[in-house]
């Protein structure tokens, strides 16, 4: 349902310069309806809904002068609170452009909704946006799940998420509010980051400082090898400063490690197992290949080596591990073996 009056966006604009402002207006004094668009006076307006804390200061201005070209094409959503107040629902972000063109009123999209019903929808547009940041989601879910007693299935329904994403992302909550500040600062980084909530603080503290030696980002399986050294000292700690100094020095480790790696252009690893130069040299390069058939054509080439007993345990390791679904293969080409 609309008001009588037409909305700002079906009245003509006037022109200045090379902007479209809006058109000069009195402010309604009449409480809109229960659900209608209307023109809403932006400080009879409040916040509070919204978890999200990042708002960045170029994408608004870029989205202040769209609305100056074009108007504001999607109302905001307000729901009244009493006395023309009104609380804001969703559209933060274009209640804070259209400010920064110094609007009086915004178009808004007036709705009676309970308490529940306004938070799921704040916590939809949040969740549903491109550049959503990891740290805000994480509390937006806590928030939700804090105040209507939910479970992680029962916000994730409310915020039309799969529910392992939820999980993830409340996981980051108990990152330190550093490693939580470079999680906002570097969200691409995001996978090397959730690995590290499995770490108390002060061994967080000690993987940040490696990872900041770091030129460039570690692989995933890097990282996760500094992790699973860091949580094993923590899982073997007896209390004692000796334990944090151990985790100390295998930061301290890493951080050398990470730099020999940088010069060389290998991987960073703690431990190398022995080749034995007497067997072919096997080709595992190629990714497109499943690593059995590429096990079974090394186990191919030790047998023609004259290596029988090699060959022999080659594939029966790699036959147990795809018994065990640890491997997957391409078995049309072992015709030889077919059964």
């Amino acid at each position: 349902m609309t008001t009588d009056n037409p909305s700002p966006l079906e009245r003509p604009v006037r022109q200045t310069g090379r902007f479209r402002l809006p058109p000069e207006r009195p402010v309604s004094t009449a409480a809109p309806s229960a659900q209608s668009v209307a023109d809403v006076p932006i400080a009879a307006i409040v916040t509070g809904l919204n978890n999200r804390t990042v708002f960045k200061e170029g994408s608004l201005e870029e989205l202040a002068e769209s609305i100056r070209e074009h108007g504001l094409i999607q109302p905001v959503t307000v729901r009244p609170l009493g006395a023309r107040q009104y609380q804001l629902v969703a559209g933060e972000r274009r209640m804070r452009a259209v400010t920064l063109l110094g609007w009086a009123t915004i178009p808004a999209i007036v709705r009676e909704l309970t308490d529940q019903q306004a938070r799921a929808i704040t916590l939809i547009e949040n969740t549903h946006r491109e550049d959503v940041d990891p740290i805000d989601e994480a509390g937006g879910y806590q928030a939700y799940m804090d105040e209507f007693g939910v479970d992680v299935p029962g916000v994730a329904q409310a915020a039309n998420v799969p529910t392992v994403r939820v999980y993830k992302r409340l996981e980051l909550l108990k990152l330190i509010p550093k490693v939580q500040e470079r999680v906002r600062k570097e969200p691409q980084l995001l996978t090397l980051f959730e690995l590290m909530t499995i770490l108390d603080a002060n061994r967080q503290a000690l993987a940040l400082t490696v990872l900041a030696s770091r030129s460039r980002p570690p692989t995933i399986a890097e990282w996760r090898r500094v992790v699973t050294d860091l949580k094993g000292a923590q899982d073997r700690e007896d209390g004692t400063q000796g334990a944090l100094f151990t985790a100390e020095q295998l930061a301290e480790m890493w951080v050398e490690k990470f730099e020999a790696s940088a010069a060389t252009g290998e991987k960073a690893r703690r431990a190398v197992l022995p080749i034995d130069a007497r067997f072919p040299t096997p080709r595992v390069k190629d990714r497109r290949q499943w690593l059995a058939n590429q096990a079974k054509d090394w186990a191919d080439e030790l047998r023609v080596a004259g290596f029988e007993e090699g060959a022999a345990a080659i594939l029966t390791f790699t036959e147990q591990c795809i018994r065990d679904n640890r491997l997957e293969a391409d078995e049309s080409q072992w015709s030889e073996h077919f059964v």
